[in-house]
Protein backbone atom coordinates (compact mmCIF):
# COMPACT_ATOMS: atom_id res chain seq x y z
CA UNK A 1 0.00 0.00 0.00
CA UNK A 2 1.21 3.47 -0.84
CA UNK A 3 1.55 5.28 2.49
CA UNK A 4 -0.32 8.45 3.30
CA UNK A 5 2.00 11.38 4.05
CA UNK A 6 -0.13 12.98 6.76
CA UNK A 7 1.50 13.86 10.07
CA UNK A 8 0.61 10.79 12.08
CA UNK A 9 2.96 11.53 14.94
CA UNK A 10 1.87 15.16 15.27
CA UNK A 11 -1.78 14.17 15.32
CA UNK A 12 -1.21 11.62 18.06
CA UNK A 13 0.92 13.97 20.18
CA UNK A 14 -1.65 16.76 20.03
CA UNK A 15 -4.34 14.40 21.26
CA UNK A 16 -2.39 13.95 24.49
CA UNK A 17 -3.41 17.50 25.42
CA UNK A 18 -7.07 16.47 25.58
CA UNK A 19 -7.56 17.29 29.27
CA UNK A 20 -11.26 18.18 28.84
CA UNK A 21 -13.59 15.76 27.03
CA UNK A 22 -14.84 17.10 23.71
CA UNK A 23 -18.54 17.66 23.25
CA UNK A 24 -20.45 15.49 20.81
CA UNK A 25 -19.41 12.44 18.88
CA UNK A 26 -18.22 12.29 15.30
CA UNK A 27 -19.69 9.49 13.20
CA UNK A 28 -17.99 8.08 10.11
CA UNK A 29 -20.07 5.57 8.21
CA UNK A 30 -20.35 3.27 5.21
CA UNK A 31 -23.62 1.83 3.90
CA UNK A 32 -24.32 -1.80 2.98
CA UNK A 33 -24.62 -2.41 -0.75
CA UNK A 34 -25.69 -5.16 -3.15
CA UNK A 35 -23.95 -5.24 -6.54
CA UNK A 36 -23.68 -7.54 -9.53
CA UNK A 37 -20.58 -9.56 -10.50
CA UNK A 38 -18.21 -7.35 -12.51
CA UNK A 39 -20.05 -4.16 -11.58
CA UNK A 40 -18.10 -1.01 -10.74
CA UNK A 41 -19.69 0.89 -7.89
CA UNK A 42 -19.05 3.75 -5.48
CA UNK A 43 -19.07 3.48 -1.68
CA UNK A 44 -19.26 6.93 -0.01
CA UNK A 45 -17.63 7.56 3.37
CA UNK A 46 -20.05 9.89 5.17
CA UNK A 47 -19.66 11.96 8.33
CA UNK A 48 -21.87 13.58 10.95
CA UNK A 49 -21.03 16.08 13.68
CA UNK A 50 -17.72 16.82 11.96
CA UNK A 51 -17.28 20.35 13.30
CA UNK A 52 -14.14 22.37 14.13
CA UNK A 53 -11.93 19.43 13.31
CA UNK A 54 -8.14 19.80 13.13
CA UNK A 55 -7.12 16.26 12.31
CA UNK A 56 -8.41 12.78 11.52
CA UNK A 57 -6.98 9.36 10.86
CA UNK A 58 -8.64 6.01 10.22
CA UNK A 59 -8.11 2.84 8.25
CA UNK A 60 -10.44 0.76 6.04
CA UNK A 61 -10.00 -2.79 4.80
CA UNK A 62 -11.89 -5.27 2.61
CA UNK A 63 -11.49 -8.70 1.02
CA UNK A 64 -9.44 -8.21 -2.18
CA UNK A 65 -10.66 -11.57 -3.48
CA UNK A 66 -14.19 -10.12 -3.63
CA UNK A 67 -13.63 -6.40 -4.21
CA UNK A 68 -11.02 -4.80 -6.45
CA UNK A 69 -10.00 -1.23 -5.54
CA UNK A 70 -10.32 1.25 -8.40
CA UNK A 71 -9.77 4.75 -6.99
CA UNK A 72 -10.58 7.36 -4.35
CA UNK A 73 -12.93 10.07 -5.62
CA UNK A 74 -15.37 12.80 -4.48
CA UNK A 75 -12.69 14.08 -2.10
CA UNK A 76 -13.92 16.86 0.19
CA UNK A 77 -11.85 20.04 0.41
CA UNK A 78 -9.19 20.41 1.87
CA UNK A 79 -8.20 16.72 1.70
CA UNK A 80 -5.76 15.74 -1.04
CA UNK A 81 -5.24 12.38 -2.68
CA UNK A 82 -1.43 12.52 -2.71
CA UNK A 83 -1.05 13.86 0.84
CA UNK A 84 -3.82 12.26 2.90
CA UNK A 85 -4.53 8.82 1.44
CA UNK A 86 -2.62 5.57 1.45
CA UNK A 87 -4.09 3.56 -1.40
CA UNK A 88 -3.49 -0.02 -2.55
CA UNK A 89 -0.74 -0.38 -5.12
CA UNK A 90 -2.10 -3.68 -6.39
CA UNK A 91 -5.42 -5.53 -6.50
CA UNK A 92 -3.98 -8.08 -4.08
CA UNK A 93 -4.05 -5.46 -1.30
CA UNK A 94 -7.25 -4.71 0.56
CA UNK A 95 -6.69 -1.68 2.75
CA UNK A 96 -6.74 2.11 2.60
CA UNK A 97 -5.57 4.74 5.09
CA UNK A 98 -6.73 8.32 5.63
CA UNK A 99 -4.51 10.71 7.62
CA UNK A 100 -5.02 14.48 7.71
CA UNK A 101 -3.96 17.35 9.95
CA UNK A 102 -4.52 21.06 9.34
CA UNK A 103 -1.08 22.66 9.48
CA UNK A 104 -2.14 26.21 8.60
CA UNK A 105 -4.44 28.44 10.62
CA UNK A 106 -5.52 25.73 13.09
CA UNK A 107 -9.09 27.02 12.80
CA UNK A 108 -10.46 23.60 11.95
CA UNK A 109 -12.95 22.59 9.27
CA UNK A 110 -16.66 21.74 9.22
CA UNK A 111 -18.42 19.23 7.00
CA UNK A 112 -22.20 19.32 6.73
CA UNK A 113 -24.00 16.39 8.33
CA UNK A 114 -24.58 13.33 6.14
CA UNK A 115 -22.08 14.64 3.60
CA UNK A 116 -19.45 12.63 1.76
CA UNK A 117 -15.93 12.90 3.10
CA UNK A 118 -14.68 10.90 0.12
CA UNK A 119 -15.81 7.89 -1.91
CA UNK A 120 -14.13 4.63 -2.83
CA UNK A 121 -14.74 3.06 -6.24
CA UNK A 122 -14.58 -0.73 -6.39
CA UNK A 123 -15.18 -3.45 -8.95
CA UNK A 124 -17.02 -6.55 -7.76
CA UNK A 125 -14.70 -9.41 -8.73
CA UNK A 126 -16.34 -11.98 -6.44
CA UNK A 127 -18.75 -14.62 -7.65
CA UNK A 128 -22.52 -14.49 -7.27
CA UNK A 129 -23.43 -14.95 -3.61
CA UNK A 130 -20.06 -13.88 -2.16
CA UNK A 131 -19.66 -10.85 0.09
CA UNK A 132 -17.03 -8.69 1.73
CA UNK A 133 -17.00 -6.50 4.80
CA UNK A 134 -15.67 -3.01 4.14
CA UNK A 135 -14.69 -2.18 7.68
CA UNK A 136 -12.89 0.34 9.80
CA UNK A 137 -10.07 -1.26 11.76
CA UNK A 138 -7.24 -0.33 14.08
CA UNK A 139 -4.36 -1.86 15.96
CA UNK A 140 -4.48 -0.34 19.43
CA UNK A 141 -0.94 -1.56 20.13
CA UNK A 142 0.42 0.65 17.36
CA UNK A 143 -0.12 4.40 17.79
CA UNK A 144 0.20 4.95 14.03
CA UNK A 145 -2.84 2.77 13.27
CA UNK A 146 -5.42 3.99 15.75
CA UNK A 147 -8.61 5.81 14.84
CA UNK A 148 -8.49 9.43 15.99
CA UNK A 149 -10.34 12.71 15.48
CA UNK A 150 -9.04 15.91 17.11
CA UNK A 151 -10.85 19.26 17.35
CA UNK A 152 -9.58 22.84 17.70
CA UNK A 153 -9.21 22.47 21.47
CA UNK A 154 -6.78 19.62 20.76
CA UNK A 155 -9.27 17.25 22.35
CA UNK A 156 -9.69 13.71 21.06
CA UNK A 157 -13.36 13.33 20.12
CA UNK A 158 -15.27 10.03 20.53
CA UNK A 159 -15.80 8.42 17.13
CA UNK A 160 -18.66 6.12 16.09
CA UNK A 161 -17.61 3.96 13.13
CA UNK A 162 -20.13 2.06 11.01
CA UNK A 163 -18.69 -0.54 8.66
CA UNK A 164 -20.54 -2.03 5.69
CA UNK A 165 -21.11 -5.33 3.91
CA UNK A 166 -21.05 -5.52 0.12
CA UNK A 167 -23.00 -8.52 -1.22
CA UNK A 168 -22.40 -9.71 -4.78
CA UNK A 169 -25.47 -10.62 -6.77
CA UNK A 170 -28.09 -10.94 -4.08
CA UNK A 171 -29.30 -9.38 -0.87
CA UNK A 172 -29.49 -11.11 2.50
CA UNK A 173 -32.62 -9.13 3.40
CA UNK A 174 -35.05 -11.21 1.32
CA UNK A 175 -37.52 -13.24 3.40
CA UNK A 176 -39.53 -16.09 1.89
CA UNK A 177 -42.95 -16.41 3.53
CA UNK A 178 -45.59 -18.74 2.06
CA UNK A 179 -48.41 -17.65 4.40
CA UNK A 180 -48.31 -13.91 5.16
CA UNK A 181 -51.87 -14.14 6.51
CA UNK A 182 -50.58 -16.46 9.27
CA UNK A 183 -47.22 -14.89 10.07
CA UNK A 184 -45.42 -11.66 9.23
CA UNK A 185 -41.64 -11.75 9.60
CA UNK A 186 -39.07 -8.99 9.40
CA UNK A 187 -35.58 -9.56 8.03
CA UNK A 188 -33.06 -10.58 10.67
CA UNK A 189 -31.01 -7.67 11.97
CA UNK A 190 -28.11 -7.24 11.89
CA UNK A 191 -27.31 -9.46 8.93
CA UNK A 192 -24.47 -10.19 8.25
CA UNK A 193 -23.62 -10.41 11.95
CA UNK A 194 -20.70 -11.24 14.20
CA UNK A 195 -22.23 -11.64 17.66
CA UNK A 196 -25.98 -12.11 17.38
CA UNK A 197 -28.94 -11.39 15.13
CA UNK A 198 -32.64 -11.00 15.91
CA UNK A 199 -35.62 -12.36 14.01
CA UNK A 200 -38.90 -10.57 14.72
CA UNK A 201 -42.24 -12.06 13.71
CA UNK A 202 -45.94 -11.71 14.50
CA UNK A 203 -48.46 -14.57 14.61
CA UNK A 204 -52.17 -14.23 13.97
CA UNK A 205 -52.83 -17.33 16.10
CA UNK A 206 -50.99 -19.59 18.54
CA UNK A 207 -48.97 -22.46 17.10
CA UNK A 208 -45.96 -24.72 17.57
CA UNK A 209 -42.94 -23.62 15.53
CA UNK A 210 -39.76 -25.45 14.66
CA UNK A 211 -36.70 -23.22 14.22
CA UNK A 212 -33.90 -24.81 12.22
CA UNK A 213 -30.65 -23.41 10.84
CA UNK A 214 -28.86 -25.23 8.02
CA UNK A 215 -25.50 -24.69 6.34
CA UNK A 216 -24.99 -24.60 2.58
CA UNK A 217 -24.58 -28.38 2.47
CA UNK A 218 -27.98 -28.84 4.10
CA UNK A 219 -26.57 -29.94 7.45
CA UNK A 220 -28.64 -28.84 10.45
CA UNK A 221 -26.46 -26.82 12.84
CA UNK A 222 -29.28 -25.86 15.21
CA UNK A 223 -32.87 -26.91 15.80
CA UNK A 224 -35.48 -26.31 18.47
CA UNK A 225 -39.27 -26.49 18.77
CA UNK A 226 -41.47 -24.29 20.96
CA UNK A 227 -45.04 -23.14 21.39
CA UNK A 228 -45.74 -19.47 20.63
CA UNK A 229 -48.86 -17.48 21.39
CA UNK A 230 -50.44 -15.02 18.99
CA UNK A 231 -48.75 -11.62 18.77
CA UNK A 232 -45.20 -10.29 18.47
CA UNK A 233 -42.09 -12.38 19.16
CA UNK A 234 -38.33 -11.71 18.97
CA UNK A 235 -35.83 -14.55 18.61
CA UNK A 236 -32.23 -13.77 19.54
CA UNK A 237 -29.83 -16.00 17.58
CA UNK A 238 -26.35 -16.03 19.09
CA UNK A 239 -22.98 -16.74 17.47
CA UNK A 240 -22.49 -19.83 19.65
CA UNK A 241 -24.78 -21.74 17.28
CA UNK A 242 -22.28 -21.47 14.41
CA UNK A 243 -19.01 -23.38 14.23
CA UNK A 244 -17.65 -21.55 11.19
CA UNK A 245 -18.23 -18.22 9.46
CA UNK A 246 -20.27 -18.43 6.29
CA UNK A 247 -23.76 -18.52 4.81
CA UNK A 248 -26.65 -20.34 6.48
CA UNK A 249 -30.40 -20.66 6.04
CA UNK A 250 -32.92 -20.06 8.82
CA UNK A 251 -36.28 -21.83 8.64
CA UNK A 252 -39.40 -21.28 10.73
CA UNK A 253 -41.94 -24.02 10.06
CA UNK A 254 -45.34 -24.93 11.44
CA UNK A 255 -48.32 -26.88 10.06
CA UNK A 256 -49.54 -23.61 8.50
CA UNK A 257 -46.47 -21.79 7.18
CA UNK A 258 -42.80 -21.73 6.30
CA UNK A 259 -40.48 -18.73 6.58
CA UNK A 260 -36.92 -18.80 5.23
CA UNK A 261 -34.09 -16.28 5.28
CA UNK A 262 -30.38 -16.36 4.49
CA UNK A 263 -27.99 -15.60 7.36
CA UNK A 264 -24.35 -14.55 7.00
CA UNK A 265 -22.20 -15.18 10.06
CA UNK A 266 -18.92 -13.28 10.30
CA UNK A 267 -16.08 -14.52 12.45
CA UNK A 268 -14.72 -11.60 14.51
Amino acid sequence: MKNATGKLFLLCVLSLYALVPALGQVSISLDDKTVQPGEKFILPVKVNNYNNILGTQFFIRWDPAVLSFEKVMDIHTPFKLDDNFGVPESNAEGDLSFVWFETGSLTGINIEDDSTMFSIEFEAKGAFGEFSRVEFYEDTTNVSTITEVVDTSFSAIPVDLKSAVVSVGETVDAVYNNAPDKITAQACYPNPFAHHTTLSFRLTQSTTIRLSILDLQGKTVFEEQAYYGSGQHDLNIKKDIFDLPGTYFLHLTSPDFQVTQKLVFLNQ
